[in-house]
C-alpha cells in the first residue's frame, strides 16, 4: 500500500507490528473460543459473568440490579441519576462487581430525556378543529 494512501489505521498497526506488539500473545494459534456455537446477544453478559467467576447466586444479584438501570431513565435530572446509580452501584459492591460506570450513565439518561422532549412535543403541524394528524375525523 502506498504511505500517501495509507489510513491512520492501518499506519498504526504497521508500526506496531514493526514494534513486535502482535508477538507472543495469548490465545496465538488457539482457535478463537465460542466460534462453534450459535450466536447469542448476550453473549458479553455470559463471558463477564465467566470471566468475574461469580456463583450462581450472585449471578442473579447481579442480573438483578442490572435490571433495575430501568429505574434511572425516568429520573427528573442528573443528581437523581448519581445518586441512583450510586446506590446500585453500592449493592454491586456488596456482593463483589462492579457494575456502572456513573458518567456512562448520565450520558446515556441525557440522551434519553432529549428523546423524551421531542416525543412528548405537541406537533408542531397546526390541526383543524376535529381534524386528526391521522387523517379521520372527530
Amino acid at each position: 500500500m502506498s504511505d500517501r494512501f495509507e489510513s491512520l489505521a492501518d499506519k498504526r498497526i504497521r508500526e506496531a507490528i514493526e514494534r513486535g506488539e502482535f508477538e507472543n500473545l495469548p490465545g496465538q494459534g488457539k482457535p478463537i473460543e465460542g466460534l462453534d456455537r450459535p450466536y447469542d446477544p448476550n453473549w458479553w453478559v455470559q463471558t463477564w459473568l465467566q470471566r468475574e467467576r461469580l456463583t450462581e447466586a450472585r449471578r442473579e444479584q447481579a442480573s438483578k440490579l442490572a435490571g433495575e438501570l430501568a429505574t434511572v431513565w425516568p429520573l427528573a435530572n442528573e443528581r437523581a441519576v448519581l445518586k441512583r446509580v450510586s446506590q446500585l452501584n453500592a449493592r454491586a459492591s456488596e456482593i463483589g462487581v462492579d457494575l456502572f460506570e456513573p458518567e456512562e450513565i448520565v450520558r446515556l439518561w441525557r440522551e434519553f430525556a432529549i428523546f423524551r422532549r421531542n416525543v412528548q412535543r405537541p406537533s408542531n403541524v397546526a390541526v383543524a378543529k376535529g381534524e386528526h394528524a391521522h387523517g379521520y375525523q372527530d
